[in-house]
């Protein structure tokens, strides 16, 4: 189950909207995917939000449907979703990372799971979505 939830998170950037899972264990997600990046040398996009979230569902469509970003996701990062809140094990994990002021958030982590980035979605916000842009810039670094 633990894989398949991966699999999931880490295709659906292939055109299929995944939700945010609140049942998901997020310490077992980030071991496989930290494991997957090991052997892929890529780091891991632990993109947090829910499904209540508006700005989480049009930031999801534009990893979706934009073409070079979704080529960067899927080439040179492991995608993992985290519902907010959820299972405790999810809650305890965000619990020690830097704070999280609002979703959708981005962290970014090393292939040993070691935090790189913690950063929040409000400066590519333009007017009632994002800008491509901005996002393209943010992934190719």
């Amino acid at each position: 189950m633990i894989f398949l939830s991966l699999y999931l998170c880490s295709s659906s950037i292939g055109g299929e909207y995944l939700q945010f899972d609140p049942n998901a264990n997020l310490p077992d997600l980030i071991n496989i995917a930290t494991e997957k990046a090991k052997s892929e040398r890529v780091p891991v996009l632990l993109f947090v939000g829910d499904d209540g979230c508006i700005g989480c569902k049009r930031l999801n469509l534009i990893l979706d449907h934009h073409p070079a970003i979704n080529d960067i996701i899927t080439n040179d990062l492991i995608l993992v979703k985290a519902f907010r809140g959820g299972a405790s094990e999810t809650v305890l994990y965000l619990s020690k990372l830097p704070k999280l002021p609002a979703v959708p958030h981005f962290y970014v982590l090393d292939p040993n799971g070691k935090l790189i980035l913690s950063q929040g979605t409000e400066e590519f916000e333009f007017g009632m979505g994002y800008d491509e842009i901005k996002l393209l810039a943010f992934f190719k670094n």
